[in-house]
């Protein structure tokens, strides 16, 4: 049986928040190490098989070499915003494409991740 939203948040709420964020460098000689600071997430209202996620992340350090020396430098703190889908297998899946979000769920998110501290601003 597949997890609901709800089910999947609150397990996300547990696991997540101690795992790392690995983002390889676009040269691919390297790697950026996150720390995963806050997260939010919320059901799409028209489609609860799919979560959106913003996320609040601290660069930790850089692996290997980095193709070019700008952006994101130890210390510094970026948000990310993606989801999760429902896959064919049943199973919730990390979306791999740029998240669209629907006009009535995107004041709600960026609200919630206020009110829960994940957006500092």
């Amino acid at each position: 049986m597949t997890e609901t939203a709800a089910e999947f948040i609150e397990r996300c709420k547990r696991d997540l928040p101690n795992r790392k964020v690995y983002a390889k460098d676009i040269g691919r000689g390297g790697r950026f190490v996150w720390k995963r600071e806050a997260v939010t997430l919320r059901p799409q209202a028209n489609y609860p098989s799919k979560v959106f996620m913003l996320e609040r992340l601290c660069l930790e350090r850089v692996e290997g070499e980095r193709l070019r020396a700008e952006g994101a430098q130890v210390g510094d703190r970026e948000y990310r915003v993606g989801y999760y889908v429902i896959a064919r297998s049943g199973k919730w899946w990390w979306g791999q494409y740029a998240a669209l979000i629907p006009e009535d769920d995107f004041g709600p998110l960026l609200q919630q991740a206020r009110d829960e501290g994940t957006l500092l601003h």
